[in-house]
């Protein structure tokens, strides 16, 4: 009498093993049925990525070559069906100026322009790393960064009013009309000709800011960096 008994416990074992194991494979899959705060993240994630692309004029297929994905993810995403790696937003976001925060709630805040140091699309042995380069805005910044005793040039020519900033290290601005060098903390205006190059004159890295206002009339880039 006992052994049917023992037969259903062993049965029920079985299906209930087979119930967690199905929902262990919806799990992997994404047809787990998610909570209330995810269930609204795919769908505000695709709203702010249709409002983004559409400002910026994008098809699907650039935005998704910006974030180093496939149309088709950009496609689902942009209609709630998924949602996209962290790894995959912060490298759109990077390529396209702008804060995850600011991706989220819908374009760049009003007031302000970021300056990013790190841009996926340029090489990190750069020595000249642009953080803001656009023509309309009329002002444009680099990072530049210096060895122990190396020499490095802009790589364009520039019309208009130069800054230089010093941040570490000791460096020597050279212009046309001389050859100052300064600290950490320093700055140099130049408002009658541009730089020509910068030499770390110190033992250890040196890393600058390099800041243009182009003249409208006159500003002309004959190469980038």
């Amino acid at each position: 009498m006992r052994a049917p008994r023992e037969q259903d416990t062993c049965g029920s074992r079985r299906q209930r093993g087979a119930r967690w194991a199905s929902k262990d494979a919806s799990t992997a899959t994404g047809s787990r049925t998610a909570g209330p705060r995810s269930r609204r993240l795919p769908p505000r994630l695709g709203a702010a990525l249709l409002a983004l692309r559409t400002s910026r004029g994008l098809a699907q297929s650039e935005l998704a070559r910006l974030a180093g994905g496939s149309s088709s993810a950009i496609s689902q995403a942009e209609r709630g069906l998924r949602g996209l790696s962290l790894e995959t937003l912060l490298e759109l976001t990077a390529r396209l100026g702008i804060t995850l925060d600011e991706l989220l709630h819908g374009e760049v805040a009003p007031g302000y322009r970021l300056a990013r140091r790190h841009d996926p699309s340029v090489r990190a042995d750069a020595h000249v790393l642009p953080l803001l380069d656009d023509a309309q805005a009329g002002l444009r910044a680099y990072l530049i960064r210096l060895s122990p005793r190396e020499s490095v040039a802009p790589g364009f020519a520039h019309k208009g009013v130069e800054l230089v900033a010093v941040a570490a290290g000791l460096v020597q601005v050279v212009l046309p009309t001389g050859r100052p060098v300064l600290r950490p903390g320093e700055s140099l205006l130049a408002d009658q000709s541009g730089v020509l190059s910068w030499r770390n004159v110190g033992a250890g890295d040196a890393m600058l800011f390099w800041i243009l206002r182009d003249d409208p009339a006159t500003a002309a880039l004959t190469s980038r960096p």
